[in-house]
């Protein structure tokens, strides 16, 4: 215990057998004799008239008894020999130099302020005896129990701060009789039950806080009835149900705090009638709905969020981001936000770098802004129009989740492959792509696809059939995905001439594309994984560009592929060449007779599939960076000795070692098999057979 003031003139603890004199004292009161009653001490005129006293302040005998006592009471119910600062207290000094104790000019307690001061135990009934108390603070304590009912009795109390205690119980009711109370602090307890309506009656109530209990139930509409509420502060405190429209009657209101709670439905339109509102915090709730345009009427707002469990947005329009602007503090979803991000996907996909008009599309902000986009009152998505903008790619399934999209204009564009299945989620009514090559997937691909079309009022078709448009999309994605508008030649590419007259593509007599030669043409990026899509392929050429990146195994799917040739990748600044290890699906090439993978960064373990490498005379050139055959199988180890065994040329070496990885160091000897393979017996002693590397 740490004592604060000193306990000069003689103070002295008081005694047990002092208090019979106190005792006598509130006796003696009790009979109607106190000459210490508010009006008997002031002489005329109100209490709230009479000025606090100094320490110094002369007593009334027998009201200075009852406050004492009173305070005694409180000491001992509350552990005061464990208190943080408890100066003068049990001492016969004058009330007004207790610790934490201020008295007006007749000796009455009026100010008890004994927060943070490590008090413990429950209030005493003893505490409604301090008649004349305007301010009682014992916040920041261990109080328990539920409160007393006594301290209705102190009708002068105009603030009651009991915050962060550990107080149970319901909240009173009856301390809708403490008239005066202008504010009323029980934040942070343990409080249940629903709030008593009767606390509307509190008519010089400015605070009302209540955060961070266990209450129930919905916010008591009657307390848009206290004109004179400044602040409410419920945050956390567990109440339920709609917020009362009758709040925003409140024209004094500078603070509404209503979060973390459990509170539904729409932010009412009245709420834009407290002119004067600074803070509203209704975040985390499940508020549902849209911001009411009437919150534009609240000029001084400095704080609103409204973020939560719920799908409340604030609309993205031009008026609410102005209104927004200014604020010192916000958070929450705009009602266009989600669509934001299904527009970055829409021109990821088509080559923006291409189009005629991207206006407003590389901004942060909201769609409201984005040529050819137009929105509701909301800030939702309605209208996609880019008609003739260049558009080169395919489209995204993310357009099915622009749940307000009712049009979607996309004709005169270089795009191609299946319209989104997903487009049957949104309310369209009219779809335009005639002049693409976008086409219709079948009800296989999209149940009820078709069907779905004949709803719409207006369909605008390209009329390509989807089987006839898969190697045309496989090139398109290629175009887009290594930088087509940059190789060095190009033609045709994109147009709607027949492939065989694009450059680099050869075709057989159906149009499939059977041969693809773009080497040192300047392609820079991934290998695509839809070249996997070209089926009848026989001739992939890519050397001599820029690629990077893994080989897609999706390449596996080229069965009738002879030809791969993906050599010498030109390192740029950052080293752009093919990496990785060679996926297991390359195996499945029955048909392939020459690989050339060399003056790459392709590590890792060559897969024992690679053994069904195709028919007699397949040569592979894997030079230049390291590999070990599969230990487990042998399938890699017959395709490597089975080329050399076919005297093919295979550029690189097999050393029968486990070693370092990384490019050979130095120059080796003749007798060390430079860029050949090793005789199967070459290995040193001791090597288990299948850990081969080849650099």
């Amino acid at each position: 215990m740490v004592s604060t003031g000193t306990r000069g003139r003689g103070a002295q603890r008081l005694a047990p057998g002092g208090l019979l004199g106190v005792l006598a004292s509130v006796a003696w009161a009790a009979l109607g004799c106190d000459p210490g009653a508010p009006s008997a001490l002031a002489g005329s005129g109100s209490f709230a008239s009479q000025p606090h006293a100094t320490a110094g302040a002369t007593e009334s005998e027998g009201s200075s008894d009852i406050d004492r006592a009173a305070l005694v009471a409180l000491y001992n119910a509350t552990n005061g020999y464990e208190w943080e600062h408890d100066g003068e207290w049990l001492t016969d000094a004058p009330l007004g130099e207790w610790h934490g104790v201020d008295v007006d000019v007749a000796g009455h307690v009026v100010r008890l302020d004994l927060s943070s001061n490590g008090l413990s135990g429950r209030i005493p009934v003893e505490i409604g005896n301090l008649s004349a108390l305007r301010f009682l603070g014992l916040s920041g304590n261990k109080l328990t129990g539920p409160l007393p009912l006594q301290l209705t009795e102190l009708v002068y109390l105009d603030t009651l701060n009991l915050k962060r205690n550990e107080l149970t119980g319901p909240v009173p009711a009856e301390l809708a009789r403490i008239s005066n109370l202008r504010s009323l602090l029980l934040g942070f307890n343990q409080f249940t039950g629903r709030m008593p309506v009767e606390l509307a009656g509190l008519a010089e109530l400015e605070i009302l806080n209540i955060k961070r209990n266990q209450m129930e139930g919905p916010i008591p509409p009657e307390l848009g009835n206290l004109s004179k509420l400044e602040v409410i502060d419920f945050a956390g405190a567990g109440f339920s149900g709609p917020i009362p429209p009758e709040l925003g009657n409140l024209v004094n209101l500078r603070v509404l705090r209503l979060r973390h709670n459990r509170l539904d439905g729409p932010v009412p339109q009245s709420l834009g009638g407290a002119s004067r509102l600074l803070k509203l915090l209704v975040n985390d709730n499940a508020l549902t709905g849209v911001m009411p345009t009437t919150m534009l009427g609240l000029a001084n707002l400095t704080d609103l969020h409204w973020g939560g469990r719920g799908d409340l947005c604030v609309p993205g329009t031009g008026r609410f981001l102005t209104w927004l602007a200014p604020l010192e503090s916000s958070s929450g979803p705009m009602c266009g936000a989600e669509d934001v991000g299904l527009l970055d996907a829409f021109y990821d996909l088509t080559s923006i770098q291409l189009w005629t008009s991207s206006r407003g599309w590389f901004d942060p902000g909201l769609p409201i802004d984005r040529h050819g986009v137009t929105t509701d009152t909301l800030g939702r998505v309605v209208s996609i129009d880019l008609s003739g903008n260049g558009l080169v790619g395919v489209l995204p399934d993310a357009l099915g989740r622009l749940k307000s999209l009712r049009v979607l204009r996309l004709s005169d564009n270089m795009l191609v492959g299946e319209l989104p299945a997903t487009l049957v989620d949104v309310p369209l009514r009219e779809l335009s792509y005639n002049r693409t090559h976008l086409c219709v997937p079948s009800d296989d691909d999209a149940v009820g696809f078709s069907s779905w079309l004949r709803t719409l009022d207006v369909h605008e078709a390209s009329g390509v059939i989807c089987e006839e448009n898969l190697d045309r999309v496989a090139l398109w994605s290629l175009y887009s995905l290594t930088e087509g508008r940059s190789w060095k030649n190009s033609r045709n590419w994109l147009s709607p001439l027949p492939l065989a007259e694009w450059f680099g593509v050869e075709t057989n007599a159906d149009g499939r594309v059977v041969g693809l030669r773009l080497g040192g043409v300047g392609l820079t990026g991934p290998v695509p994984r839809l070249l996997g899509d070209l089926s009848e392929l026989r001739t992939l050429n890519l050397s001599g560009n820029r690629l990077s990146g893994p080989i897609p195994p999706e390449l596996g799917r080229l069965t009738q592929l002879e030809v791969l040739n993906l050599r010498w990748q030109i390192p740029g600044k950052t080293d752009t060449q093919i990496t990785g290890p060679l996926p297991d699906e390359l195996g499945d090439m029955a048909n392939l007779r020459s690989v050339r993978l060399d003056h790459n960064n392709i590590d890792g373990v060559i897969p024992r599939t690679l053994g069904n490498f195709g028919p007699a005379g397949t040569a592979g050139h894997l030079r230049k960076r390291p590999f070990r055959i599969d230990p487990v199988g042998t399938g890699a180890r017959t395709f490597v000795e089975g080329a050399a065994s076919r005297q093919q040329r295979l550029e690189g070496k097999t050393a029968w070692h486990a070693g370092r990885s990384g490019r050979p160091q130095g120059r080796r000897s003749r007798g060390q098999y430079p860029h050949r393979c090793a005789p199967t017996g070459a290995r040193p002693a001791g090597e288990p057979e299948g850990a081969s590397r080849i650099r």
